[in-house]
């Protein structure tokens, strides 16, 4: 741990990914350093909107994979690594306020809002969007520095409309 602890006090799912993985400090996930950890922080706020209802259900956790394969361009299995670890991370609450102001600070705004369209997908994969979720995708939408109008852009195409 003390390797790692600024991951593990700041990303604790990047630090989780480079543990699963047994990475040294030096190695990298296959991609640029500050793309693992912006992905990191992705998976983590994924999955936290996938926990809003307590309980991550598989076809979640596929579009989790599916967001981080399309979003970062990494491989399968590496998408399925850090979605598990995500996943398993945010059942410890992860600190919403530090892994979303991570994120803002690490993608630009393009990337930020077709995030959105993965949040709303991970939202809809257990068949409709709840109010919780919506709630959440909104607050998540402000903290990630977006407007309102992204989040309703979103969701407008999440609901087909």
């Amino acid at each position: 741990r003390e390797q790692f602890i600024d991951e593990f006090l700041n990303n604790r799912v990047y630090y989780a990914v480079r543990v699963r993985l047994g990475l040294s400090p030096e190695e990298e996930l296959g991609i640029p350093a500050d793309e693992a950890r912006s992905l990191a922080l992705a998976g983590g706020i994924l999955a936290t909107v996938a926990r809003v209802d307590a309980n991550v259900a598989e076809a979640e956790r596929a579009r989790i994979v599916a967001a981080l394969e399309q979003g970062w361009g990494i491989s399968h299995d590496r998408a399925v690594l850090v979605a598990e670890a995500a996943i398993e991370e945010s059942k410890a609450n992860l600190d919403p306020y530090a892994l979303t102001y991570a994120f803002a600070q690490s993608a630009d705004v393009e990337t930020r809002v077709r995030f959105l369209d993965a949040l709303f997908a991970v939202a809809a994969a257990d068949g409709a969007i709840s109010s919780e979720e919506s709630a959440e995708i909104s607050r998540i939408t402000s903290a990630i520095r977006l407007e309102q109008r992204h989040f309703v852009e979103a969701k407008r195409k999440a609901l087909g409309n």
